[in-house]
């Protein structure tokens, strides 16, 4: 995140084939997506099988994986 905050805010450039900007990053809206994900109910980095809910609505698929509403 630091260097995301870093090229999209600061307009620090963090590789040379990356582009840079000023402003765009929205504090809260980080700490309600990083809350959002924190209820997540199993870890999807490792061992998950994401074929497994394909079949499923977005909504569904939300509710199985324990995601709140945005």
């Amino acid at each position: 995140m630091f260097f995301v905050v870093c090229q999209v805010h600061l307009g620090l450039i963090q590789a040379p084939f990356s582009t840079h900007a000023t402003g765009l990053y929205d504090p809260a809206a980080s700490l309600r997506a990083v809350k959002r994900g924190m209820a997540v109910n199993r870890d999807l980095s490792s061992g998950w099988d994401p074929w497994s809910i394909m079949h499923l609505t977005v909504d569904d698929a939300r509710a199985q994986l324990g995601v709140p509403p945005a």
